[in-house]
């Protein structure tokens, strides 16, 4: 099974657990309804934002705009295992929806939560000499860097919230977050 996905280079270069659960998904379906046997799975990424020169400096960088990751097959077991887990997940929130209870909570991971972080820079510059996830961390090693050097605070966020989320303007748990 070959998934093709425009993509930001982002996406190529960081692993995204959602494909492998999404394509093991695929697997389930074609294994169980098709009854054909799946060997393989594959994104077949097109990525809109791709640099020849980044491809030619930057270690880790795609080296040409369309990529193919393998992406691993899970056992008939596992596959079958997230689906009831997924369903189980599913189900309670419904079941609270309709009984008018707290909706469980999604997980951080779930969210897509990046954490704030605070960057030590040269003042004007644009690149960070160290990030660091802890403020005071960041201000020992920005007092370690000295004079023309500042600290940047580099706000977390729930992009699936944000950005992708139907019912984020609903949600008790986005709305405590905000």
């Amino acid at each position: 099974i070959n998934d093709y996905k425009n993509v930001g280079v982002w996406s190529v270069m960081n692993e995204k657990i959602e494909w492998e659960q999404q394509l093991n998904i695929y697997a389930w379906l074609v294994e169980t309804v098709k009854k054909m046997p799946v060997t393989k799975l594959a994104i077949i990424a097109i990525i809109r934002d791709w640099n020849r020169r980044d491809a030619q400096t930057r270690q880790g960088y795609p080296q040409c705009q369309v990529e193919t990751i393998p992406v691993n097959l899970w056992s008939m077991e596992e596959r079958e295992q997230f689906i009831r887990d997924r369903i189980h997940v599913q189900s309670e929130a419904l079941f609270a929806m309709e009984t008018n209870d707290v909706l469980p909570l999604c997980t951080p991971a779930e969210m897509w939560e990046k954490p704030t972080m605070y960057a030590v820079k040269k003042e004007g510059g644009v690149r960070a000499k160290s990030v660091h996830a802890e403020k005071e961390e960041a201000e020992v090693a920005l007092e370690k860097a000295g004079k023309g050097f500042i600290l940047e605070v580099r706000e977390g966020g729930r992009t699936r919230c944000e950005n992708f989320c139907p019912v984020s303007e609903f949600c008790d748990q986005y709305k405590a977050y905000l």
